[in-house]
């Protein structure tokens, strides 16, 4: 929760204090995060709120290229 108020007062000299703006709060809701599938999708940009055409690309992670390399030296050692 975030709480906003204002207060404002007066310096000195005897003169009368203005009261505060009662304070207001405000929630924050936590969206959970999209999983998007392979193929494009239409969806709403929860930033601007437009419609929006996702667009994905595939990426070889550090797994793969592990078991390439784990397989081209087994497959060095066997032709030795």
């Amino acid at each position: 929760m975030i709480d906003v108020g204002l207060v404002i007062g007066c310096s000195g000299g005897g003169q009368p204090q203005q009261s505060a703006p009662p304070l207001v709060t405000v929630q924050v809701q936590p969206q959970p995060p999209q999983v998007f599938p392979p193929q494009s999708v239409q969806t709403t940009c929860t930033n601007c709120h437009q419609s929006i055409v996702t667009v994905t690309q595939p990426v070889m992670g550090l797994l793969a290229w592990l078991a390439v390399g784990g397989l081209c030296g087994i497959g060095s050692v066997t032709q030795s």
